[in-house]
């Protein structure tokens, strides 16, 4: 639980960055974090922001693993490449 909150306090302050730069405002929800478990037992997650690339094009990021510390890691990464474009 605490890896979810950590990553969405990062995505939190990842997004004001890019509002205090471009002074805007986003959408309410955003950014958000869910993370599930799919039938064949996948891990997924999906970021929701219109802000934040992720270089996928969306406002809806996917991603997914075989097992939980997997996915932490990967969305760990994806959000650490998200920080250096803002830095």
């Amino acid at each position: 639980m605490n890896d979810q909150l950590e990553l969405q306090k990062r995505l939190i302050r990842l997004t004001q960055r890019f509002f205090d730069q471009y002074h805007e405002c986003g959408k309410p929800d955003e950014p958000s974090l869910s993370i599930s478990v799919e039938n064949d037992l996948t891990w997924c997650a999906e970021i929701y922001s219109y802000v934040l690339s992720f270089d996928d094009g969306t406002r809806h990021h996917f991603f997914e693993a075989k097992t939980y510390p997997e996915l932490i890691h990967i969305l760990d990464d994806a959000i650490t490449r998200e920080e250096q474009k803002w830095r």
